[in-house]
Parts: C-alpha cells; structure tokens; sequence
C-alpha cells in the first residue's frame, strides 16, 4: 500500500516539476520519493535540489540518502555532518548521520552523536532506532 502511495507522489511530483523545472523544493521531494522507491537519477535531482538551494538541512539529508543509494558512502557523510551543523537539534538528521558512521566503522563518532540525540529527547520510534545504531557501535 505505501509503496502505491509513493509511486502515485512520484507522478505527482514528476508533473509539478515539468511545470517548474527549477523548483529546488519540487527536485528535492522527488529525489527523495525516488529514493524510497530505488530508482534511478535520484542523485541528479538531490545535486540539482542543492545547487538551487545550499545550505539547507532537508536538502543535504535527501542528497546523502542519494549518495548512499548511489554507492558513495563519503560523500553522503559529508552532506550528513552538514546538515547535521545545520540543524543540531534534528534528531533524524543525528540518527541518520549515526548510522552512516557506524557503517564506516566510526563507532566513536556514533557513539558520540548517540549521546547527543538521547539528550535531545527522542521519540518512541527514534528511541527504537538509537538502541538499534547503539547495538551496532559497540
């Protein structure tokens, strides 16, 4: 059911963007549904998405899942710890930066940054998901 759901945002979203080539906001959503959905050009609407608006940490966190999906694991860290600096308080920007690290068997880091979501106050579901990336760094 999600998955139809998703694929029925991404023609949404496909549309909208023939109308509005230049959307950063309309590149972005679809980069990120096309990730969700592993399909290809993600990263090429996630670039795009950023050269139109840097600096934004919703931006950098689809572009690192885009790099992730495209097999460039550094490079998503580094959007990553961007927009981590961003927006320091995100506790899904942390946890998708923590699992990202633990991935690159920096485990001190993630331990780190574990620390510092469990002090931000995380949801149930994000508490589900910091015990898990806690398992992983040890």
């Amino acid at each position: 059911a999600q998955s139809g759901q998703l694929e029925r945002a991404e023609r949404y979203f496909e549309k909208a963007l023939e109308n509005e080539p230049d959307s950063p906001v309309i590149s972005n959503n679809l980069a990120w549904l096309r990730v969700k959905l592993k399909r290809a050009n993600a990263l090429e609407l996630a670039l795009r998405a950023n050269a139109r608006q840097p600096g934004v940490a919703t931006v950098l966190d689809t572009l690192a899942s885009a790099y992730e999906q495209a097999g460039r694991p550094a490079e998503a860290l580094t959007a990553l710890e961007e927009a981590v600096r961003l927006a320091p308080k995100n506790i899904d920007y942390r946890l998708h930066l923590t699992s990202n690290l633990v991935r690159s068997g920096r485990t001190k880091e993630a331990q780190r940054q574990l620390d510092e979501v469990r002090t931000l106050g995380p949801t149930e579901t994000q508490q589900a998901e910091l015990s898990r990336l806690a398992a992983l760094a040890k």
